[in-house]
């Protein structure tokens, strides 16, 4: 006879569970994710009722639900008018108040970190903390600081492949034993296409005045001014870039990670530093 995986009580026969106790833990889910929001300023006050409620209700601990709600606030602060020094120092308080790591919830303190980036360059200051945490292989000019950098990027470009099309025709004529000779013809003609070629794996980097990407050490590096910049578009896990100049092709960087919108609002909003 099989225990119930919630209470540890007999569930019967090729039974794991009782449904009333998972009726009960979905009611507790509820009952919690609620109480979090409604004191999501400071959620201190609530958090011994909060752990009754989850030992009550089969759930083994709150720290889903501090994350979540720690989440869930950066969002709403960011999908409005962007990160505020006022919003900045409420989502601290709740850091502290719930007492998380930066491993608890990394996704969210990292967008945390971005806010502030965005805000610093639209009131025109360069921003001091510029979320790496790994050695640039750049060599900085004078009065240029890193901003943000990616590593593990992949990089495509719009390139020209060239290919021939066509037909042949012949006839093989036999003119000893063993031995053929062959008179024929090729008629084709090439065809140039356009299309988005992988040129590698790097490290994106974007400071006040350029944007660098540097290979991996089996392909080329890039440096490009921001004054350069004509065209930006944004993707959920990248960015498209066109810089002015014949020489230049439309360029995609791919982070693997739904840092699309930072990237996009880092690239239309830098060049402003230097006007």
């Amino acid at each position: 006879m099989g225990l119930c995986r919630l209470c540890q009580e007999k569930a019967g026969f090729f039974r794991s569970e009782h449904p009333a106790c998972v009726e009960k833990q979905k009611n507790a889910d509820a009952v919690l994710r609620d109480l979090f929001f409604k004191h999501k300023d400071d959620p201190r006050p609530i958090l011994g009722e909060a752990q009754k409620i989850a030992d009550e209700g089969f759930i083994a601990n709150l720290q889903s639900y501090k994350t979540d709600l720690f989440s869930s606030m950066v969002h709403e602060a960011l999908e409005t008018d962007g990160l505020t020094e006022a919003e900045e120092v409420k989502l601290d308080d709740l850091w502290g108040y719930l007492e998380l790591t930066p491993e608890d919830c990394k996704d969210a303190f990292i967008k945390k970190g971005q806010g502030i980036v965005i805000r610093e360059i639209l009131s025109g200051r360069i921003p001091e903390r510029s979320g790496i945490n790994f050695g640039t292989p750049v060599i900085l000019g004078k009065e240029e600081q890193i901003i943000w950098a990616w590593s593990g990027v992949a990089f495509y470009e719009m390139r020209e492949h060239k290919s021939f099309e066509g037909g042949s025709q012949g006839v093989s004529l036999r003119i000893a034993k063993g031995v053929y000779y062959r008179i024929g013809s090729f008629k084709g003609h090439p065809v140039v296409t356009t299309r988005q070629t992988h040129v590698g794996e790097g490290t994106l980097i974007f400071t006040n005045k350029h944007l660098f990407w540097v290979g991996d050490g089996t392909t080329k590096s890039l440096k490009m001014a921001w004054k350069k910049l004509i065209a930006v578009q944004g993707y959920s896990d990248g960015i498209g870039l066109q810089a002015e100049g014949a020489r230049m092709k439309p360029m995609t960087f791919s982070f693997g990670s739904e840092d699309g919108w930072f990237a996009k609002n880092l690239a239309e909003n830098i060049p402003r530093l230097a006007d």
